[in-house]
């Protein structure tokens, strides 16, 4: 970025200017033409604000969002659809989080190792929801990869194999459900 002074970066309407002089802390940072700060020493006194007083910022964010939806939502949708590599990867991190290390790698073909489909639930960005991390719970060992309604299923049933089975003689014996179990 060229060096200007800040009348000149006022002139110009630009937000921040370089003045190629260190700030007293020694940052070579451009600085904010609205009040002359520098940006680093901004945003480490934003960071250090932020880790004493987290709840201040998720309260002001969330009313933010609130009054904003729509600005929020057509954001979040452009950004979800430049970076999907990193939305996919994003929600695999957070199955995993405090879980045991998965022994095999997530499928390529996005196939549940349970029932065998694909998922079919998408996100609010219309983005489809990646498989789950299933677990056994008293072990903490990895179990495999699961679409939502099987984790579901699963969780629900406690990990029951008397209670699946049962639910499935009752799926059998009701004359209601023509569903065919394989």
């Amino acid at each position: 970025m060229e060096i200007v002074t800040r009348k000149e970066a006022k002139d110009k309407e630009l937000k921040r200017f370089n003045t190629g002089v260190p700030c007293p802390n020694n940052h070579e940072s451009e600085r904010y033409t609205v009040n002359n700060k520098c940006c680093e020493c901004t945003k480490e006194r934003s960071k250090k604000h932020y880790n004493l007083y987290p709840e201040n910022y998720k309260i002001s964010a969330k009313k933010w969002v609130s009054e904003n939806r729509e600005n929020h939502n057509a954001n979040t949708k452009r950004w979800s659809s430049e970076n999907k590599d990193k939305v996919r990867a994003s929600g695999r991190k957070f199955d995993r989080k405090n879980l045991p290390e998965p022994t095999r790698d997530y499928p390529k073909d996005d196939l549940c190792e349970c029932c065998g489909f694909t998922e079919t639930r998408t996100n609010n960005e219309g983005l489809p929801i990646v498989l789950s991390l299933d677990h056994c719970h008293e072990k903490m060992e990895f179990r495999g990869w699961v679409c939502h309604s099987c984790n579901l299923m699963l969780g629900y049933a406690q990990d029951s194999e008397d209670r699946l089975l049962a639910g499935i003689s009752y799926l059998r014996k009701s004359k209601k459900c023509q569903t065919v179990i394989n």
